[in-house]
């Protein structure tokens, strides 16, 4: 290819990507009248061609960012993230500079850092440290973004309440496939025979349709009909019907108690604190902590932020009040003692704000912050305390290391730059908002759940009456043997009075029996009966056959009901993550979608879990079967 042509190549990929790089279509601005000029202003660099120079105008927004003192310019950041995705297709170097600049300026989105990690891992694909290290660094911010983690919860709770119906339903159906034809068994007799067995008869099949007459769900009709099974469920099967009891009453109803917990006030409140200390300070979100403050004059943690809030935004006097009125309700909080001195040094009342920071030391003295600013006010007094600042400089490092380090790296003469800002930290904001839904969440999680209607025509249904109905079976299956049919463990023939074989809830038929002891004489009976056996034992390979690429199913036939049901439970778990991931909203941004490295790992998880348990449920003996103790002679 000649020079020319390499240059016409050159000048039509970049107008091709000028066309697809830009989004013109902003959005009225929702930040201070600077940082948006210097957004129309690189959008302006941009479509005359001036990349290097918009680059530079990117580098101008983070330093106008850290001025204003704001952590995270969420909008800006997608938007680069936007840039970075159409960069792609053409420039790739330019869309790691443009994720690189997404990341400085909203920190705690996550999804930046798995997008940098994939654009840096198709440089290298053989080499996956780099996509971990990323992904790693994702999953921290993640943790980091109360606001993204509250929805997260949402998102999980959803998936976790679907995993239980899903499950569950799946292992009703296997226990009621398994134990129905032992129930039906004497119904074809009870027709055909007198007055009373008729009766019995037309009781069963009244039991069978008493969840279409209450009018339950697929999930609670299901669960009905085992329940209904229970004089011919063992002992494991009882007991993992329980279990599965009390993952319904407190599974079903998470997703919705968790989101009218969100949408009250005492939730609203962090995420409006996180909003105002490490987001993008919302005007919104400060006018409703305000609001807050008015309605609850007490609450200390707003009123730090708001004060917070007041000095990043210039307005030192309107915080100094709200601290003020913080020491008349506690005289002995270290962080108030801080924030006012920081607002007296700024207001060059240096004796103030040394007396301040000294308070604060006494208060809390292994806060290195309180030595850093300490350190200032005395540089800032006198020529002659320098000794003196520098000894507690050294002291704020060596309490406070990584604190200090982070602050020198933005640190400058700008007010919110130059000292150190006491504030509720993100651990502080979980503490609050997990510990209210505790609180108030706990008497209805111990009374309420139980006393939820499952039938809109009967509402004294409820898992209440459940739970009582299984408590009666309990004690009536203590004080009596049920005499129900059960099935015998070698030929597979339903037997009303079985003779005991071996220890356990194994029973075979009395022919069995004579059998397997070699009592029997008869060879036309023992050519039956190994018919009949190896009948059984074929018919249990293809039922095996076919359950064994359901993980959980294997485990459940062949008497393992505790480890079925859980592991119906996590597949269940799997494929509504894989459904919900997308649908359940965790935010009110237009975040992106999974990145590789979610896709690939989960596929991964899901592909090892299905191999495992798979394999563990052919492998797994029978329980529910007697093994012959050795060739039957015919």
């Amino acid at each position: 290819m000649s020079k020319k042509q390499k240059r016409w190549q050159r000048k039509v990929t970049h107008y091709f990507f000028i066309f697809f790089l830009l989004n013109l279509a902003f959005p009225t601005a929702l930040f201070p009248d600077n940082l948006h000029a210097l957004w129309e202003k690189r959008k302006g660099l941009i479509i005359s061609g001036r990349l290097k120079e918009a680059e530079l105008v990117l580098k101008e927004i983070g330093e106008e960012k850290l001025n204003e003192g704001i952590e995270n310019l969420w909008d800006y950041a997608i938007l680069l993230f936007r840039e970075a995705q159409r960069a792609k297709i053409f420039n790739r170097e330019w869309a790691l500079r443009l994720i690189a600049a997404s990341v400085s300026l909203a920190p705690d989105l996550p999804y930046l850092y798995f997008y940098q990690g994939e654009l840096l891992w198709l440089k290298t694909p053989w080499d996956f440290s780099v996509l971990i290290k990323h992904y790693v660094d994702g999953l921290k911010a993640r943790w980091r973004n109360v606001s993204l983690m509250v929805g997260e919860v949402g998102r999980w709770s959803l998936i976790a309440s679907s995993a239980v119906q899903f499950g569950v339903l799946l292992f009703c159906l296997l226990l009621i496939s398994k134990r129905m034809p032992l129930f039906l068994y004497p119904l074809k007799k009870e027709l055909k025979g007198g007055e009373r067995d008729l009766i019995k008869g037309l009781g069963r099949i009244g039991l069978l349709s008493l969840p279409l007459v209450l009018h339950l769900n697929l999930l609670w009709s299901a669960f009905a009909l085992s329940l209904i099974l229970w004089p011919f469920l063992r002992k494991g099967e009882r007991g993992a019907l329980f279990l599965s009891l009390l993952l319904l009453v407190y599974f079903l109803p998470l997703p919705e108690r968790w989101a009218s917990y969100c949408c009250s006030g005492k939730a609203q409140v962090v995420l409006d604190t996180y909003e105002a200390l490490y987001g993008r300070r919302d005007g919104e979100a400060v006018k409703r902590l305000e609001r807050w403050v008015s309605l609850n004059p007490y609450d200390r943690d707003s009123l730090l932020t708001l004060g917070l809030v007041y000095k990043r935004e210039g307005r030192w006097q309107k915080a100094l009040d709200l601290y003020q009125r913080l020491l008349s309700l506690n005289p002995r909080d270290p962080q108030v003692w801080n924030n006012m001195g920081n607002i007296f040094l700024l207001s060059e009342e240096v004796d103030k704000a040394i007396r301040c920071y000294k308070r604060a030391i006494e208060l809390a003295p292994v806060e290195g912050g309180f030595y850093y600013n300490l350190s200032k006010a005395l540089g800032k007094k006198s020529i002659l305390l320098l000794d003196e600042a520098d000894r507690n400089f050294q002291k704020a490092r060596e309490l406070s290391p990584k604190l200090i380090t982070d602050h020198l790296k933005k640190e400058s003469l700008h007010p919110n730059r130059y000292l150190i800002d006491s504030s509720l930290s993100r651990g502080d904001l979980y503490s609050r908002i997990f510990g209210n839904y505790c609180r108030e969440e706990l008497p209805w999680w111990i009374y309420g759940a139980w006393g939820r209607a499952l039938s809109d025509r009967l509402p004294l249904m409820s898992p209440a009456l459940i739970l009582l109905i299984l408590l009666i079976l309990l004690l009536v299956g203590r004080r009596e043997e049920w005499g129900s049919p059960q099935k015998c463990a070698l030929c597979g023939m339903v037997i009303s009075n079985g003779v005991s074989h071996k220890e356990g809830e194994n029973r075979v038929c009395g022919e069995c029996l004579l059998l397997v002891r070699g009592k029997e004489t008869s060879k036309e009976l023992k050519s039956r009966k190994f018919n009949q056996i190896m009948e059984e034992m074929r018919r249990e390979r293809r039922t095996m056959r076919v359950l064994s690429f359901l993980p959980g199913g294997a485990h459940l036939w062949k008497g393992y009901p505790y480890k079925g049901l859980i592991i119906l439970i996590f597949l269940s778990a799997f494929i509504s993550g894989l459904y919900l991931w997308e649908r359940a909203p965790v935010s009110l941004y237009p975040l992106p979608s999974k990145g590789i490295g979610e896709v690939v790992l989960g596929g991964l998880l899901f592909l090892l879990f299905c191999y495992f348990f798979i394999r563990d449920g052919r492998r797994r003996e029978n329980r529910e079967r007697v093994p012959l103790p050795g060739p039957i002679e015919t």
